[in-house]
């Protein structure tokens, strides 16, 4: 009897230990989902008072863009306005987008007609040097590139 009194006495310890950490974890898990609920809570709060903050805001910005326009047109009409010089912007853009067309055409002359693929530029330098891609429009990847001096109206296939 001695011997299965001490088994006994091991399983019931054990199975005592092992209740001990089920109420225990299962404690923290309600702790842990009251927590949650009550941060959701807080955030859908905290978001619902930025709408409406931002809300405002955009309410006042719209009311004083009218005041703003009136105040505009009133200075407007009391005084000349003022000469702005944009032809350098436009000049410098309208140059870039030649030159970037301009490496395009060479490279498509150079590549012959082909609907398959797409030719994009993939570097381009201030001394009028671009090198550009010819990409094949169903999977993606280069074929080639093509180094355009612009320039010196040269082209060559790199490798």
């Amino acid at each position: 009897m001695n011997k299965y009194v001490k088994i006994i006495i091991g399983i019931l310890l054990v199975a005592l230990v092992i209740a001990g950490i089920f109420y225990l974890t299962k404690g923290e898990t309600k702790e842990t989902t009251t927590n949650k609920i009550v941060q959701s809570k807080e955030v859908k709060d905290a978001i619902n008072t930025i709408k409406k903050e931002a809300q405002n805001v955009i309410n006042t910005v719209g009311n004083n863009k009218n005041t703003d326009n009136t105040v505009s047109n009133t200075i407007a009409e009391n005084e000349e306005e003022p000469e702005v010089s944009t032809s350098m912007p436009e000049t410098t853009t309208t140059n870039e987008l030649s030159n970037n067309e301009k490496a395009i055409n060479m490279v498509k002359q150079e590549w012959g007609t082909d609907s398959n693929v797409t030719f994009k530029i993939d570097e381009q330098n201030e001394n009028g040097k671009y090198v550009i891609g010819v990409v094949d429009k169903k999977t993606t990847k280069v074929i080639t590139w093509y180094e355009v001096d612009i320039r010196n109206n040269t082209i060559k296939e790199k490798f």
